[in-house]
């Protein structure tokens, strides 16, 4: 699964069509696509892992994705996303792989390719396609 260096960080980069509409948690959303980005570039052609690095990336990813999360979440609730349920799991799931990956970075059996995947899920299928999918329930900003 590991990519030539030509095409490595594809599905990383942010354009306008990835907001969902929502300044606060496209905010996030793009934070945390930025440092998915910067995980997923620690993986090297040979699949060897700048560890340090790695380390720091997902203890940040810990830390932010449950602000995100948490965020997201009640936003949720409160357009009243009819996908709710499914989306919580996803979200769950996320946090699940996020935490067993850290562990195993810490003791040093970091699998590369578990890394590269989870990096492409969450950013490809999660940030630009499942949250995708609530962006039309979101009202339109009101002008000022």
């Amino acid at each position: 699964m590991l990519k030539n260096k030509s095409n490595k960080n594809t599905g990383f980069a942010w354009s306008e069509s990835c907001n969902v509409g929502e300044p606060a948690l496209d905010l996030q959303r793009r934070k945390l696509l930025s440092a998915l980005a910067e995980l997923h570039a620690q993986i090297g052609e040979d699949g060897s892992i700048r560890n340090a690095r790695v380390e720091q990336l997902l203890y940040f990813l810990q830390g932010y994705s449950k602000l995100h999360f948490e965020t997201e979440t009640q936003y949720l609730r409160k357009i009243d996303f009819p996908e709710l349920e499914s989306h919580l799991s996803e979200l769950k799931q996320l946090g699940d792989d996020l935490d067993h990956l850290y562990a195993s970075a810490i003791l040093g059996s970091l699998d590369p390719v578990r890394l590269e995947a989870f990096t492409h899920r969450w950013a490809t299928g999660h940030l630009l396609e499942a949250d995708l999918r609530y962006k039309s329930f979101i009202p339109p900003a009101n002008p000022t």
